[in-house]
């Protein structure tokens, strides 16, 4: 008699428990799968799943007859109003911890809720950056709404079941698994092998779906009979609940794993197929459900990694693309789903589109619905609508305090954007240390939330703020994860380019497809409902201009690289880099400007650059450098009068880039020693044709003469405009320039022979009275040097000048300039 082969158990890692799961048998495909049934030897698998029901329904009606979940609250040792407002509060306490993604569910407070679950023909792709209120959406559209959830990797804070994320992993574990479905290049091997592994797939997602059928009728049930047959209102929420916390344990396991580990072991797909076809949404929830108008979704999140996993394990229909295991877990819905008012809902991020969308709709039944992509979720873009969520959650006490204050303040300075900066921060900071009345460390714990994302530690608080809060230790988080991009050949290049011509000339960085990875790196958002893709959070934009700093794409660095094919554009930009860093740290102006005519009294104070922070003006900064406040580090983009006037009059931004028609290239407010302000005005020339000539005196003329705001317009409504914005200027109604505005007019040329005289400079002089200045070669070439003595932005510049000096024919000598006049 031949001895039985002992079976091969496949251990995974529940919580803090030990699962056994037993593989799969090989089958090329479903119906050619023979296996035996779970009842030879031992109970049928109606009597296994009846004995398994029956232990799981008291604990249901447990479930349902207490509290959803324990309400967070803080130390001891605050005061009894604060604990009071906690109590009232009832924020979800998950493992112990505050949790913001949980509390309020179902409020119908984001309008696109709606949006992403309305009833029609169309399953739908949510995709946006991570952070961005994804599964929060999804969330509160399950508590008014009948459906699975199911996510194909737990969330970090242990949200959501593991049964589908376990069931991929040990598909590969089952015997007959191919691991490259390419390795031989014929179509039809490639097809065979996909065939293999597919029908390993189907089995295991039949698995979780039947898993989820069976035990959503049992909690059904045990609602109706603890309500005379009827659904009370929050069985909805209630049910969400179910699928997504550990609020009912079987053996410390949950539920659909358990029910799997103990139920499904063995069962054959046909077994499978037939139980399947026996639930359907009308047949569990009967009069509760219209199947003419409502429909019950299937919701796949964290789809990125199922799009990412297994790759080359499956292919497309012709065997020619390699396709991740997300192909069949959406072909086993799709197949084993009849019923019209079923609908998909596939959420993620960090997986590229076309791809996704390629998975899901090859060899999808035709009679399917069609995908629609969704990208809206909401955010904290908006001042009040982010301070309405904080103030939600910090004691009124604590608000309306000098710290309190600050914080929300510095909360939109660095958090505003994606829902999970801000949500994250308030729960790290409800579980920190605390006072009688509020968190202990609010500022430094922001500092250090701030680091863990940026490496950067913000300057914009208070240093006296600072000194009275004990040290907190960093959050245990995870960062961006900049590292991908390092993945995608030259992407650091273009992105860095990108993103830095975004820092410096303020013009919005918005692409369109080939730039939508950058969802995926976490540096940008989809914005509305378009594919276009935006860059506007600080906390993204401090932290992704530091790693290129790390990884050797310097600012300096990409302007050399630019200052041959796109020259004066990236001289303004070398002469704002330069600006910056010379009066971020004060400057004598002197030092830094020659100036011409009547040298100012004021000539030789310092002056800083500044924008407004807060009640006052603060010294600023680039977004790389060590900005104050981050999002006035990026410069002010104005196409039009009215545009200039708004930063005029706000100085909301370090730098303001005027359009062409304005006359200035750069603008921005130096703060001199006394306190006084005034305004900057820089015209930026370099020579387009390098190492062919210098700049001729009516060059010169014509940068002197364009110093003025929209000179070039005569129509009457433009020449009001010019003199509104000119009377913004003088902030204390009162001129010191000798003049009529406190202006300085810089003019920043290489190359420039400033021995070089003629009448037209004499005339532009004369028609201004403003003191006007000319940049020193010596300050803007030791601003953009480098430590370690390599190239600097201007480098090509000056060594093609000093060609055109000792060795070009084609220079004009000194007699050739005198005779141009």
């Amino acid at each position: 008699m031949a001895s039985e082969t002992p079976v091969q158990l496949t251990c995974l890692i529940e919580g803090d428990s030990t699962v056994f799961l037993k593989p799969e048998n090989k089958g090329v495909v479903p119906q050619a799968t023979p296996e035996l049934g779970y009842d030879v030897g031992g109970p049928t698998r109606d009597q296994t799943i009846n004995k398994f029901l029956e232990r799981l329904r008291p604990e249901i009606k447990g479930f349902l007859s207490r509290p959803r979940h324990r309400v967070w609250m803080p130390p001891e040792t605050v005061d009894a109003n604060t604990r009071q407002f906690y109590q009232n509060l009832g924020i979800p306490s998950i493992y112990s911890k505050p949790n913001l993604l949980l509390h309020h569910l179902g409020d119908k407070t984001n309008p696109n809720e709606d949006f992403l679950f309305q009833s029609g023909v169309n399953h739908r792709i949510l995709c946006n950056t991570s952070g961005a209120g994804k599964t929060a959406l999804i969330f509160d559209g399950l508590c008014s709404r009948w459906g699975f959830y199911f996510s194909a990797a737990q969330d970090s804070n242990g949200i959501g079941t593991k049964d589908l994320q376990i069931a991929i992993d040990i598909m590969s574990k089952s015997p007959g698994w191919i691991h490259n479905a390419f390795k031989n290049p014929l179509s039809d091997a490639i097809q065979e092998a996909n065939n293999v592994n597919e029908a390993i797939a189907f089995k295991s997602v039949y698995k979780v779906l039947l898993t989820r059928w069976i035990l959503f009728s049992a909690f059904v049930d045990v609602a109706k009979e603890q309500h005379a047959g009827n659904l009370p209102p929050d069985l909805k929420r209630d049910w969400l609940l179910f699928q997504i916390l550990p609020v009912v344990l079987i053996n410390d396991i949950h539920p659909f794993i358990a029910f799997m580990n103990q139920c499904l072991v063995d069962m054959s797909m046909s077994d499978l197929e037939s139980r399947l076809a026996k639930f359907s949404p009308g047949s569990v929830l009967g009069p509760a459900f219209d199947s003419e108008s409502d429909n019950f979704f299937y919701i796949l999140d964290e789809a990125q990694v199922a799009g990412a996993k297994y790759m080359g394990a499956f292919a497309d229909p012709n065997g020619e693309i390699r396709r991740p295991v997300l192909q069949p877990i959406i072909r086993a819905w799709d197949t084993v789903v009849p019923f019209e008012s079923i609908r998909f809902i596939v959420s993620g991020t960090g997986f590229p589109l076309d791809l996704f969308k390629t998975v899901l709709t090859s060899r999808v039944s035709k009679a399917s619905p069609s995908w629609e992509v969704v990208h809206q979720t909401g955010d904290f873009i908006n001042r009040d609508l982010q301070k309405s969520y904080i103030t939600r959650y910090l004691p009124p006490p604590f608000l309306s305090s000098p710290s309190g204050t600050v914080l929300v303040s510095r909360m939109y300075e660095w958090l505003r954007g994606r829902h999970r900066f801000t949500a994250t921060f308030i729960e790290q900071l409800l579980a920190g240390a605390w006072t009688s009345n509020s968190p202990s460390s609010p500022q430094k714990l922001l500092n250090a939330y701030v680091r863990v994302f940026t490496d950067f530690n913000p300057l914009d608080c208070d240093s006296k703020l600072l000194e009275i809060e004990p040290d907190v230790d960093f959050p245990q988080l995870n960062g961006f994860a900049w590292d991908k991009i390092k993945q995608e050949k030259d992407m650091l290049k273009k992105l860095s380019t990108r993103i830095y011509t975004y820092m410096i000339r303020g013009e919005y960085p918005m692409w369109c497809n080939e730039m939508q990875d950058l969802v995926e790196y976490g540096v940008a958002r989809f914005k509305g409902q378009g594919d276009e893709v935006i860059v506007e959070e600080p906390m993204a934009l401090v932290g992704i201009a530091r790693y290129f700093d790390k990884e050797g794409f310097t600012i300096d660095g990409d302007i050399r690289a630019r200052m041959q094919a796109a020259k004066g554009v990236a001289f303004e930009e070398a002469v704002l880099l330069s600006c910056t860093r010379l009066f971020r740290v004060g400057a004598r102006l002197s030092d830094v400007f020659r100036f011409h005519g009547v040298v100012p009294d004021w000539a030789d104070q310092k002056g800083w650059i500044v924008s407004w922070k807060g009640q006052g003006l603060e010294v600023a900064d680039i977004v790389n450098g060590s900005p104050i406040v981050p999002s006035v580090g990026v410069a002010y983009y104005a196409k039009n009068p009215d545009d200039v006037e708004n930063w005029i009059n706000c100085k909301s931004s370090v730098w303001c880039v005027p359009g062409t028609l304005m006359g200035p290239d750069l603008m921005a407010w130096l703060r001199l020693e006394d306190g006084r302000l005034i305004h900057l005005l820089i015209q930026a020339k370099c020579y387009p044709e390098g190492n062919k000539n210098t700049f001729v005196p009516k060059v010169t003329a014509e940068a002197i003469r364009s110093l003025k705001f929209y000179d070039s317009l005569h129509r009457r409504s433009a020449e009001a405009k010019r003199s509104r914005m000119l009377e913004l200027i003088n902030t204390d109604d009162e001129s010191f320039t000798g003049s009529r505005y406190n202006v300085l007019r810089v003019v920043a040329a290489y190359p420039l022979d400033d021995s070089a005289r003629s009448e037209e400079i004499a005339s532009a002089l004369r028609g201004d009275q403003h003191p006007l200045a000319t940049f020193r070669y010596a300050s803007l070439l030791s601003s953009l040097a480098t430590h370690d003595n390599t190239r600097t932005a201007l480098s090509s510049l000056a060594c093609t000048f000093k060609r055109a000096r000792e060795n070009d024919e084609h220079y004009p000598k000194k007699r050739s300039r005198r005779n141009s006049v």
